[in-house]
């Protein structure tokens, strides 16, 4: 009895109320448990700005910012540790056993929801990951896909990102649902590897000029969307792979020595009748046409698909630029073709 009234006795006022401390200081842990659970907004930006994040990945979010901007959880750590070391460890058994498991609650409050979270990743990822080597074969040969290192970035957004050896070491694009529900990459590959081979684009163009026999003074802007890469690797001389190339023509460039209104109408409907019939299944609703006239541009003039909207019929069109309206005294103008 006596042993039981001295130890309570060490428990004065002082203790009580650091011990009644300690227990608070747990409580901004809440907020860790809370973006285990339900995810928080990254509302500060630089690098760590990715929108809302969930798991492990929000309850790291959250402490790097109770840390660093707001301190909050580094005091409480360091007067738990001190707390505990002093003072805690001197207590009775009766009493040091609530703070344990006190630890222990919070802890499992944070870990359960992020290892749950991590779960429905690593299902989510099991359950589509073949999907998306489906649409790199397709799009780009079964080499590619095969060789492609897939890693989930957002299950929230459906976004994953792939490393491809036909890119740099470091670098990935960017998978995710298209409106119609499939996964695409939206040209995100095909992006990085012009980026990395700058006379790619250029060689393309040319490529068409060639194969659709282009007068010297007209040369076209294709848009790639796809590539069989085969075995190309980082590098490599992509010559080959130009032939192979999935593309659409969306712009022409013209050169003229001269311009006037009538020279423009005209030439807008003979690029329809004469040069779109020899491309016509690479072209989506409308082509461009940017008219220089010796390598100033005055007009850029379009050509609009028939669509019921318009009776079915091609409609040209033609905006002046200032250079058009000063010098030549161009006019903007629509017409059916």
């Amino acid at each position: 009895m006596g042993k039981k009234s001295r130890e309570i006795k060490t428990l004065g006022g002082a203790g009580i109320a650091g011990l009644a401390i300690f227990y608070l200081s747990y409580v901004p842990y809440l907020m860790l448990a809370w973006g285990a659970a339900f995810g928080t907004d990254t509302f500060f930006g630089g690098d760590l700005f990715r929108g809302y994040v969930y798991g492990f990945e929000a309850v790291g979010y959250i402490g790097l910012f109770y840390s660093t901007l707001l301190p909050v959880l580094p005091v409480c750590l360091l007067y738990q540790v001190l707390f505990g070391l002093l003072y805690i460890r001197r207590l009775p058994r009766d009493i040091k056993r609530p703070a344990g498991i006190y630890a222990g609650v919070f802890a499992l409050l944070i870990l359960v929801p992020c290892l749950v979270y991590s779960g429905r990743e690593l299902v989510y990822y099991s359950k589509n990951v073949h999907f998306i080597r489906e649409m790199l074969s397709e799009k780009y040969g079964e080499k590619v896909a095969a060789d492609c290192k897939i890693r989930l970035d957002d299950m929230e957004d459906e976004e994953f990102n792939v490393y491809s050896p036909i890119l740099l070491k470091d670098r990935s694009f960017t998978v995710s649902r298209n409106r119609e529900g499939d996964f695409d990459d939206h040209g995100y590959l095909i992006l990085e590897f012009e980026n990395e081979n700058e006379g790619f684009r250029e060689d393309l163009n040319r490529y068409a000029d060639e194969k659709f026999d282009m007068p010297s003074d007209m040369h076209l802007e294709a848009y790639c969307e796809g590539l069989d890469f085969g075995s190309y690797r980082y590098g490599d001389d992509y010559a080959s792979l130009i032939p192979s190339a999935g593309y659409s023509v969306f712009k022409m460039y013209v050169e003229l020595e001269d311009a006037d209104q009538e020279t423009l109408e005209k030439l807008l409907v003979s690029i329809w009748e004469e040069q779109c019939p020899k491309f016509s299944d690479l072209l989506d609703s409308s082509l461009v046409i940017i008219v220089s006239v010796k390598g100033q541009p005055v007009a850029n003039m379009q050509i609009t698909l028939p669509i019921p909207e318009n009776r079915n019929l091609p409609v040209g069109s033609i905006g002046v630029l200032d250079a058009g309206r000063e010098q030549y005294g161009l006019i903007d103008k629509a017409f059916y073709i």
